[in-house]
């Protein structure tokens, strides 16, 4: 679906321009992808952004984003992270390298410990996704999501 209205919205953008599609118009005209988003998620937690949280994923969730891939995605976000605050020479090896320079910055601002009882979040939240409980799965991440932000680093 994306790729078509995608295919679409270039070809309205081009009626009757002769020239030739550029990368930044395609860059323009292509939907934001759920990745960046999903991203956008889990640097608002580690950053204290408690407010983009509710709205990111609420778009995340329209976009077919389950609970508990969030919460596999969270944590390996905050182990990247605890992995370049006990090592910061070797724990971002896999992290894109344009992610790497922020993630290092959260690295150390949370530092070991502090990362340790987030992933402890992580866990309980992952624990309570997966178990018979009857509470709403994304509201179960979204508050894990919000106590992140707020144990976050000032």
């Amino acid at each position: 679906g994306d790729f078509r209205q995608t295919v679409e919205k270039i070809g309205l953008f081009k009626l009757n321009d002769p020239t030739p599609l550029t990368a930044e118009e395609i860059t323009a005209l292509a939907p934001a992808s759920a990745e960046a988003a999903i991203d956008a998620v889990f640097n608002a937690a580690a950053e204290g952004g408690s407010a983009e949280i509710g709205p990111l994923l609420a778009r995340l969730e329209a976009q077919g984003t389950t609970p508990v891939s969030l919460s596999i995605g969270a944590a390996r976000h905050f182990r990247a992270l605890h992995g370049a605050a006990v090592d910061p020479s070797g724990g971002l090896g896999r992290v894109p390298w344009k992610a790497r320079e922020r993630m290092q910055r959260q690295a150390r601002a949370w530092g070991m410990h502090r990362l340790e009882r987030a992933m402890a979040t992580l866990v309980e939240a992952d624990l309570t996704l997966r178990s018979a409980s009857h509470a709403p799965p994304m509201a179960v991440i979204e508050r894990a999501f919000i106590r992140l932000a707020m144990m976050a680093p000032r």
